[in-house]
């Protein structure tokens, strides 16, 4: 496994293929062009030539608008097949797309489906009365409507309701006929209430985290001693296989050894799997909740039941169901013994993840402006996949020398100091900004920048947090700004640092996502000398003249696993830049990335280190101003009224910064006096001061020695002559 690993690590990333840019009517015109034509193959009800279509298109290009505008064409045809679903991640998103849905179709049937707890508009209230028993109860039961709502009465052969289901709005929101259904991507995974078939369902943005899942059981409820005295003896021989089992399986995982194997080496069948998962399932405690209960009593029943029992007695039941759906193979990639701090020590507890499968037989749309064709073809095998790229009308500045991690903006020692640098910055972008400035960082750092700028304030709400800093409008990066235009007029963005998720949570997602396939795992936590980091490997900047200038990129080394943290990490950077919507924009905006991650597809037009950036002063001239500036500023600290530049003169004159000829003849080599006043003039704008750039001459003629003088122009000669007297003084 290391050695793979290892392998792994050193692997880099070849460099790219341009992007075919292509200008935002043409872009609107080719995602126009390819809805329709899968629209229309599916509602003509034949055999489809793929079952979905993907389109990766530039966030800002209008893919919503487009396929909410294009369905309304379509809408008799499929809605004659059944429901249209249309998944956005949020419940506000789908409320967003539905009244636009709305304005543009007002005649087509259609609905935003509202959770139990959602927010009733017609009431004020929620969906349903006892929403706050909802979650709960559908953890235990899996069902909320048996247990809550209403019952098949077998005697009676009716259907029983509670009194609070004979009015519910919940209830009442559900379609009698075919409807175009808003919804959020949680509907995916957590079962559809709507009753009728499905034409097609479009799924906007990415839904892939969605469908991953874990139970864990800690290693003190997967190793108990069971307690044969107790047991009835025809089922000792059954407990005892059990617990030898549950050990080899134990045993295994702490020795990294093939869990499968090791198994079917100690006699275990797959037979006896399946009858372990079943007894797991038995020993789980049970609720008694129907629908005809008072609400007193069911909520009595609910705030008593073992809630942790039944997890760990799932947990132990999803381990076995894990090694039955893969015992042919040697182990299981699907499952993980980790450890933990628990109680001031360390614990253990077994990890198993899986994922959701998505319904593979309705026709389906992929809309996403970060869509990775690996995941794509993970979760819809046999998808079409479609790019379409266009160029942001921006000027494109990034930092090439420091990721900002918000460790290093937070608790790290050099915090304080580098977040005043970085409120320098914010501070100049806003006096320079044409039009509003949006921030993007992530929560804890963007509550630091708060307290320094305004230590008074409050900053424990995400209201708090929104509060402007220093002129700049500030949101943190996640799926929250997905989908957000209230800064489409924005000027310029910044995004500080980014959004990445520990290498141990992605190499989770790998497990659910990507194990057990044709291709073994590589995970980033089992690499040695990682130390917290993801390897670096070689990568790529996307230049605005259409180069490529390499970097370092430190990222996660499986295939499947480097997807899944570009769809946290990059993706979330790439959906903060389309919040001023500078894609299509008449204006030209100003985006501002301090972090050194390469972003797919987003063309820099100026990579700088973040020193030359912070002080506007290029580093191959930054440590001959920092002398210059000490030479001045004397050795007291009191400035010098006059400084020549020569080699000999900058001795004489500034002995505490210029102590040698060799000192200051290294300082001027390679600087002709076009650069030497260059040098002068940003000290002067840095360090406003009044400072003039003078050439004095011997009376005899010859070479001129520049120097300056603190004073102006109008003044600068006389003050120069009375310093230097016997030279000529010309102003420079």
């Amino acid at each position: 496994m290391l050695d793979r690993n290892a392998a792994a690590c050193s692997e880099t990333i070849a460099m790219p293929d341009p992007p075919r840019w292509r200008s935002v009517d043409d872009a609107r015109q080719a995602l126009a062009e390819e809805i329709s034509r899968f629209l229309a193959a599916v509602a003509e009800d034949g055999p489809l030539e793929f079952p979905t279509l993907a389109i990766r298109v530039t966030a800002g290009t209008g893919k919503t608008w487009m396929l909410l505008n294009l369905l309304g064409g379509f809408a008799a045809p499929l809605l004659a097949r059944g429901h249209v679903q249309i998944f956005v991640p949020t419940h506000d998103l789908a409320e967003e797309a539905f009244r636009e849905f709305r304005e543009m179709h007002p005649d087509v049937p259609a609905m935003v489906l509202r959770g139990r707890g959602a927010f009733n508009p017609d009431t004020g209230g929620k969906m349903c009365r006892k929403a706050d028993l909802v979650e709960a109860v559908g953890e235990i039961f899996g069902t909320v409507s048996e247990a809550l709502c209403q019952t098949w009465d077998p005697v009676e052969r009716r259907m029983r309701k509670a009194f609070c289901r004979r009015s519910c709005s919940w209830y009442e929101q559900l379609p009698d006929r075919p409807t175009v259904i808003f919804l959020a991507h949680a509907y995916l995974t957590s079962g559809m209430p709507v009753q009728g078939d499905v034409a097609l369902r479009v799924i906007d943005e990415k839904c892939h985290a969605t469908l991953l899942h874990e139970n864990t059981v800690s290693l003190g409820n997967w190793l108990p001693l069971i307690d044969m005295n107790a047991a009835a003896p025809e089922e000792r021989a059954f407990l005892r296989s059990l617990d030898g089992a549950r050990e080899i399986v134990a045993r295994a995982l702490r020795n990294n050894e093939p869990v499968n194997e090791s198994l079917r080496g100690g006699g275990v069948s797959r037979a006896d799997i399946s009858a372990f998962a079943r007894h797991e399932l038995s020993t789980a405690p049970r609720i008694g909740v129907d629908p005809m209960m008072l609400e007193s009593v069911q909520r009595d029943l609910v705030d008593g039941f073992d809630l942790w029992a039944l997890r760990a007695a799932r947990g132990r039941a999803r381990v076995w169901q894990v090694i039955y759906g893969t015992w042919d193979r040697p182990t299981s990639e699907r499952l993980a013994l980790e450890a933990h701090e628990a109680g001031g020590g360390t614990a253990h507890r077994i990890r198993a993840h899986r994922r959701d499968e998505i319904d593979q037989d309705i026709p389906t749309i992929l809309l996403d402006a970060d869509a990775d064709p690996l995941i794509v073809e993970t979760v819809r095998p046999g998808a079409r996949f479609v790019s379409v790229d266009v160029a942001p009308n921006a000027d494109v500045v990034q930092i090439r020398d420091r990721t900002f991690s918000t460790a290093s903006l937070v608790s790290r020692p050099k915090a304080d100091g580098l977040r005043r640098d970085v409120l320098t910055v914010i501070e100049r972008e806003v006096a320079r900004a044409c039009g509003g400035v949006l921030l993007v960082a992530t929560r804890e750092v963007l509550r630091e920048l708060h307290r320094d700028a305004d230590p008074s304030a409050p900053t424990d709400t995400d209201e708090a947090l929104m509060r402007p800093i220093l002129g700049a409008e500030p949101r943190w990066f996640g799926p929250r700004l997905q989908g957000v235009n209230t800064y489409r007029d924005f000027g310029t963005v910044i995004l500080l640092g980014r959004l990445e998720p520990p290498m141990e949570a992605v190499d989770r997602q790998l497990r659910s996502f990507n194990a057990d396939g044709d291709r073994p795992l590589v995970f980033a936590s089992g690499l040695a000398g990682s130390c917290g980091w993801f390897p670096g490997r070689a990568g790529w900047y996307l230049r605005s003249d259409g180069r490529f200038d390499p970097a370092t990129v430190r990222h996660h080394p499986d295939p499947g696993g480097a997807a899944l943290l570009a769809q946290t990490r990059e993706a979330h950077m790439l959906q903060a830049v389309a919040r001023i919507r500078a894609v299509g924009s008449p204006t030209r905006k100003r985006i501002v990335i301090l972090c050194s991650i390469p972003l797919p597809d987003l063309p820099v037009t100026d990579l700088v280190p973040w020193a030359e950036f912070v002080s506007g002063v290029p580093c191959a001239i930054a440590g001959r101003l920092a002398l210059l500036r000490k030479a001045i500023d004397g050795p007291d600290g009191s400035p010098l009224i006059g400084l020549r530049l020569s080699v000999a003169g900058a001795v004489e004159d500034a002995p505490h910064a210029f102590p040698t000829r060799n000192v200051s003849g290294e300082w001027r080599r390679g600087m002709p006096t076009e650069d030497l006043r260059e040098l002068v003039g940003r000290y002067a704008a840095t360090d406003r001061r009044a400072w003039s750039f003078v050439l004095l001459r011997k009376g005899g003629g010859g070479k001129a020695c520049p120097a300056i003088v603190m004073a102006t122009a109008e003044n600068a000669k006389e003050l120069a002559g009375t310093l230097w007297p016997g030279l000529a003084v010309e102003l420079g």
